[in-house]
């Protein structure tokens, strides 16, 4: 068919060890062209049929999570004076069956903001039995202090997941400290700063054709230097769209640049007037 009448396909891959029983569609969202949302769930699907599918499996099925053995963070003091260093948070988990597919863990810095990361596991151990290593790279600037592994999240084959905080992983066993500690003798302690800003064109004419607009913004940094910058808009009929700015090489530097962030106005789109919504700047320091 055609974008005005036609047919959609999404495939599911059901896992090997899923649980027997029946499955369900729970939710559908679809967007036109010109944005504008539709949300269908359990409540509205009935009247377009029963969303249903059936799982058979004979073998036993997987319906455990993973579970966190131990962990350990290595090195227990980093000095970010004079450069960026590397933090490793190596775990072990095992799994019942289906072997742990992926893991990820989530720290804290003393300013408040949080880095994450995805883990690998390495030879020779296996997703039934195996140790992760996450590496997280605390920047140059980051202000000094204790930062903390907030959250672990292993998920298996078959879909079971856990996660574990920094309050439930001591109760799992003695690990130590879920802390380590960050050294600065220069830390940059200020979020960016938003000068000026502008659009471009001011309007748009989309009767025949989808068009676009530059958002240009001008942002300072007294240290470290914005890292980026991350914009969205509000279209008159209140839908929105965001997009990561590009930074502008010709401005003269991270700590006094600019930004740009573009966007194309859907044909067919509402008229009106749109909105900058919401400008993010983040710098080096992860200070936004």
């Amino acid at each position: 068919g055609t974008s005005l009448d036609g047919t959609w396909t999404r495939i599911f891959v059901i896992p090997q060890l899923s649980m027997a029983g029946t499955g369900n569609l729970i939710q559908m969202v679809l967007f036109d062209v010109a944005n504008n949302p539709r949300f269908y769930s359990s409540a509205n699907f009935p009247g377009l049929g029963i969303p249903t599918f059936t799982v058979i499996n004979s073998n036993p099925p997987d319906n455990a999570a993973p579970q966190l053995i131990s962990f350990s963070i290595n090195p227990s003091s980093v000095d970010v004076s004079s450069s960026a260093q590397i933090i490793t948070i190596t775990a072990r988990l095992t799994d019942n069956l289906s072997g742990v597919r992926n893991v990820t863990a989530n720290i804290q810095l003393p300013n408040g903001s949080t880095l994450n990361s995805l883990g690998t596991l390495p030879l020779p151990l296996t997703a039934l039995d195996g140790m992760w290593e996450m590496q997280f790279t605390i920047p140059r600037y980051t202000l000094p202090g204790i930062a903390n592994l907030t959250s672990l999240n292993a998920v298996d084959t078959s879909g079971n997941q856990i996660t574990y905080t920094a309050m439930s992983m001591p109760a799992i066993g003695t690990f130590g400290t879920t802390g380590f500690n960050i050294i600065n003798s220069n830390p940059d302690n200020s979020a960016p700063s938003l000068t000026s800003f502008t659009v471009t064109p001011s309007s748009v004419n989309i009767t025949l054709a989808a068009q676009n607009i530059i958002v240009r913004a001008t942002a300072t940094d007294n240290l470290a230097g914005v890292k980026s910058a991350s914009v969205t808009i509000r279209l008159p009929n209140n839908t929105f769209q965001s997009t990561n700015a590009v930074y502008d090489i010709t401005s003269s530097s991270t700590l006094n640049g600019q930004w740009d962030a573009m966007f194309t106005i859907p044909f067919q789109t509402s008229p009106g007037t749109g909105v900058i919504f919401q400008l993010t700047l983040l710098d080096s320091a992860n200070i936004n």
